[in-house]
């Protein structure tokens, strides 16, 4: 399937670039109106990372900045293998919240014995199964 991120740049604000010293939550300085202002020398964690939207998950209307949300599965320290959902948000936005798309797919993984973990700048919310409840932890908790 190809996608293209279009009008989409929410991973360069919700995730971290460990290369340049942006922490997640906040917009990088690379990023123009039209993109990346340094996409030919983007470091290597960017060229790397392809969040689950672009890689075929979801319809047109779960693209990440239609939810509030970028998806990507990594080792979340979670649930079966350690693998988890892992939605990265705008601090304080919780737009993704609304999405329908998101809820049910995170209600499955959990189900299934994966983890999901929302980062939202440094804050981590963890949802994992606890018997047939969902059990929500804060990073203090966890």
């Amino acid at each position: 399937m190809n996608r293209a991120c279009g009008a989409c740049s929410l991973c360069c604000t919700t995730m971290a670039v460990p290369e340049l010293g942006k922490p997640n939550g906040v917009k990088c300085e690379h990023l123009t109106p039209t993109g990346c202002g340094i996409y030919e020398e983007r470091p290597e964690s960017c060229r790397r990372f392809i969040c689950s939207w672009l890689d075929g998950v979801g319809d047109t209307s779960v693209r990440p900045d239609r939810v509030g949300a970028v998806m990507a599965v990594e080792d979340g320290g979670l649930g079966h293998d350690g693998i988890a959902l892992v939605l990265y948000t705008k601090p304080g936005d919780e737009s993704y919240k609304k999405s329908r798309y998101l809820n049910k797919v995170s209600r499955q993984i959990v189900e299934r014995g994966a983890g999901v973990v929302v980062v939202s700048g440094n804050d981590r919310t963890y949802y994992s199964k606890d018997g047939s409840r969902f059990r929500k932890a804060t990073t203090e908790e966890a």
